[in-house]
Protein backbone atom coordinates (compact mmCIF):
# COMPACT_ATOMS: atom_id res chain seq x y z
CA UNK A 1 0.00 0.00 0.00
CA UNK A 2 1.30 3.70 -0.83
CA UNK A 3 0.17 6.70 0.59
CA UNK A 4 0.52 10.15 -0.77
CA UNK A 5 1.81 13.42 1.78
CA UNK A 6 -0.15 16.34 1.30
CA UNK A 7 1.45 17.94 4.39
CA UNK A 8 4.42 17.63 5.47
CA UNK A 9 4.98 16.20 8.78
CA UNK A 10 8.09 14.50 10.51
CA UNK A 11 10.26 15.42 7.68
CA UNK A 12 7.86 13.55 4.99
CA UNK A 13 7.88 15.70 1.71
CA UNK A 14 3.96 17.01 0.38
CA UNK A 15 3.23 15.90 -3.07
CA UNK A 16 5.11 12.85 -2.62
CA UNK A 17 4.25 9.10 -2.22
CA UNK A 18 5.43 6.98 0.28
CA UNK A 19 5.30 2.98 0.39
CA UNK A 20 3.78 1.75 4.05
CA UNK A 21 6.21 -1.16 5.31
CA UNK A 22 4.41 -2.02 8.40
CA UNK A 23 1.50 -1.65 10.96
CA UNK A 24 0.52 -2.42 13.89
CA UNK A 25 -0.06 -1.62 17.86
CA UNK A 26 2.98 1.63 18.44
CA UNK A 27 2.94 0.60 21.97
CA UNK A 28 5.48 -2.23 21.16
CA UNK A 29 7.24 -1.09 18.44
CA UNK A 30 10.96 0.32 20.02
CA UNK A 31 11.28 2.62 17.05
CA UNK A 32 9.45 5.27 18.24
CA UNK A 33 7.52 6.67 21.59
CA UNK A 34 3.91 6.67 20.34
CA UNK A 35 1.46 4.78 21.44
CA UNK A 36 -2.19 3.18 19.72
CA UNK A 37 -2.62 1.79 16.58
CA UNK A 38 -0.26 3.05 13.76
CA UNK A 39 1.44 2.48 10.27
CA UNK A 40 5.31 2.70 9.34
CA UNK A 41 6.09 4.44 6.11
CA UNK A 42 9.00 4.06 4.56
CA UNK A 43 10.96 7.68 3.21
CA UNK A 44 13.45 6.04 0.34
CA UNK A 45 14.55 9.72 -0.58
CA UNK A 46 17.35 9.83 2.24
CA UNK A 47 19.30 12.36 -0.60
CA UNK A 48 18.29 15.40 2.01
CA UNK A 49 18.73 15.59 5.64
CA UNK A 50 17.68 19.06 7.68
CA UNK A 51 16.77 20.12 4.01
CA UNK A 52 20.52 20.25 2.63
CA UNK A 53 21.29 18.00 0.22
CA UNK A 54 23.54 14.93 1.50
CA UNK A 55 27.11 14.12 0.02
CA UNK A 56 27.19 11.55 -1.95
CA UNK A 57 23.84 9.87 -1.11
CA UNK A 58 23.49 7.50 -4.25
CA UNK A 59 26.68 5.71 -3.16
CA UNK A 60 25.09 4.78 0.25
CA UNK A 61 23.49 1.69 0.98
CA UNK A 62 19.66 1.48 0.79
CA UNK A 63 19.80 0.77 4.43
CA UNK A 64 21.83 4.17 5.42
CA UNK A 65 19.86 6.25 2.64
CA UNK A 66 16.23 4.56 4.39
CA UNK A 67 14.00 5.76 6.97
CA UNK A 68 11.25 4.53 8.81
CA UNK A 69 9.01 6.93 9.97
CA UNK A 70 5.98 5.80 12.52
CA UNK A 71 2.97 7.27 12.22
CA UNK A 72 -0.26 7.14 14.50
CA UNK A 73 -3.98 6.41 12.08
CA UNK A 74 -4.96 10.37 13.45
CA UNK A 75 -1.81 11.53 12.10
CA UNK A 76 -2.35 9.31 8.36
CA UNK A 77 -5.80 10.85 8.44
CA UNK A 78 -5.01 13.88 8.30
CA UNK A 79 -1.81 14.56 6.69
CA UNK A 80 -1.81 11.64 3.66
CA UNK A 81 -4.46 10.37 0.83
CA UNK A 82 -4.19 6.42 0.07
CA UNK A 83 -3.48 6.00 -3.55
CA UNK A 84 -6.96 5.34 -4.07
CA UNK A 85 -8.23 8.50 -2.73
CA UNK A 86 -5.58 10.52 -4.91
CA UNK A 87 -6.81 8.53 -7.97
CA UNK A 88 -10.20 9.57 -7.57
CA UNK A 89 -9.03 13.38 -6.85
CA UNK A 90 -7.06 12.94 -9.94
CA UNK A 91 -9.66 11.56 -11.88
CA UNK A 92 -12.75 14.21 -10.15
CA UNK A 93 -10.11 17.43 -11.60
CA UNK A 94 -9.67 15.35 -15.30
CA UNK A 95 -13.39 15.43 -15.99
CA UNK A 96 -13.94 18.87 -14.58
CA UNK A 97 -11.20 19.97 -16.86
CA UNK A 98 -12.66 18.47 -19.48
CA UNK A 99 -15.94 20.39 -19.24
CA UNK A 100 -14.14 23.79 -18.62
CA UNK A 101 -14.67 24.34 -15.32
Amino acid sequence: MNVRCVSGIEGLRPDTTYRVVGRGDLTFNAGTEKTGYGLCVQDEFGAYKDGKLVDSWWKKPFIERARHVYLTLAELEANFLTDEEYFQMWKRDEKLRELGI
